[in-house]
């Protein structure tokens, strides 16, 4: 007898639409609700994929159907509601970041510990099967004394991006967005270089607007020390026009990877231990650049045919299943939020940050 379904709902139609699909076709799961003020948001959605609607998000938390709240909220809101939710009793998948505000996130995580119950984020950079094993091969130790760990995120945003008056102008504030390009469109990238490099140990960084009507940065540059004496650099930018893609380069003693612009994609992956370059062969194979329209088939036992979301629901089902804690913990996601607070602090003082804060 297969196991039962675990019942889903998601708040906030914007990015939620997209959880809401994958929800609803994710086998384990079954999305039970949808919740957003926006009624043509919440007709849309909920009537494509045969959910509840709700206006109220109190009225859909008293619904026992609901096991498990996906949180996809302007950032300043995510602890706020997940707290909520938590005191309901309800399970908890939030989007990145996991709030603006550390001292918001440690009441978050307080709170679930409190209900007892699971508290999971929105990191799905950490899931793909390329990163999972660029991860495997630095904690081997494999590629010896880490050097340095470089990533860019070099993108564009049309001013329109940053909101309208019937949904607000949240993005691009501190308050609701936590910053800009660095918080916004950066903290996948941010979060993938620490989750690669380990903690860091100081933060020094620049920051302003160039191209766009924003409170916060479209333009952000830091330079970070790591506990293991690793240095590394992160660039993100929204003013970058037409959009140039995103790179992280990562060298040390034994061996060079390179990613390419085209995301989940590798340019070099060398290592003194592959002289003749078979492993590399093999990698190339797997997750090398292809011409426009060429379609590959991934035979690394790592990929699977989830996509999108998925992977972070899959495993709150699991998790919940096999009562443990998700693959990404509210303590594991708090760790980029803290490295981007130190890096908007430095940038505002002109000053080297150490960590933690």
């Amino acid at each position: 007898m297969s196991e039962r379904e675990i019942g889903f709902a998601v708040v906030g139609l914007g990015m939620g639409a997209g959880h809401a699909r994958d929800i609803y076709d994710l086998e384990g799961a079954r999305l039970v609700a949808v919740c957003d003020l926006d009624e043509e948001r919440l007709k849309a959605v909920g009537s494509k994929f045969k959910a509840k609607r709700y206006k109220s998000f109190a009225r859909m938390l008293a619904n026992p159907d609901v096991e498990v709240v996906s949180i996809a909220l302007p950032s300043g809101m995510h602890a706020k509601f997940g707290i909520r939710a938590a005191r309901a009793g309800k399970h908890v998948v939030i989007e990145k970041p996991i709030d603006v505000k550390l001292r918001a996130i440690d009441r978050l995580i307080a709170e679930a510990r409190k209900a007892n119950v699971k508290l999971g984020a929105v990191f799905q950079s950490r899931y793909s099967p390329l990163n999972r094993r660029i991860k495997e091969v630095i904690d081997s130790g494999r590629m010896g004394k880490l050097y340095g760990i470089h990533a860019d995120l070099h993108w564009w945003r049309e001013q329109s991006y940053y909101g309208d008056e019937k949904h607000g102008l949240w993005k691009g504030t501190w308050a609701m967005d936590g910053g800009g390009s660095l918080a916004n469109q950066g903290i996948h990238t941010l979060d993938l270089v620490q989750w690669l490099a380990g903690p860091a140990k100081s933060v020094f960084a620049y920051m302003d607007i160039f191209a766009h009507q924003i409170e916060t940065e479209d333009k952000c540059s830091a330079v970070l020390r790591f506990e293991n004496g690793a240095i590394g650099t992160i660039n993100t930018t929204t003013a970058c026009w037409p959009g140039g893609g995103d790179t992280l380069t990562i060298y040390g003693e034994n061996g060079t990877i390179a990613t390419g612009k085209k995301r989940d994609t590798i340019e070099i992956w060398k290592f003194r231990d592959d002289p003749e370059g078979k492993e590399e062969q093999e990698i190339k194979s797997m997750y090398g650049p292809v011409d426009d329209g060429e379609k590959r088939v991934n035979t690394d036992p790592r990929a699977t045919s989830l996509h999108g979301h998925q992977p972070i629901m899959a495993d709150m089902i699991e998790a919940i299943r096999q009562d443990r804690d998700p693959f990404i913990t509210g303590e594991s996601a708090r760790r980029p939020v803290e490295i981007m607070t130190a890096i908007y602090k430095s940038a505002r003082t002109g000053r080297e940050v150490k960590l933690p804060l």
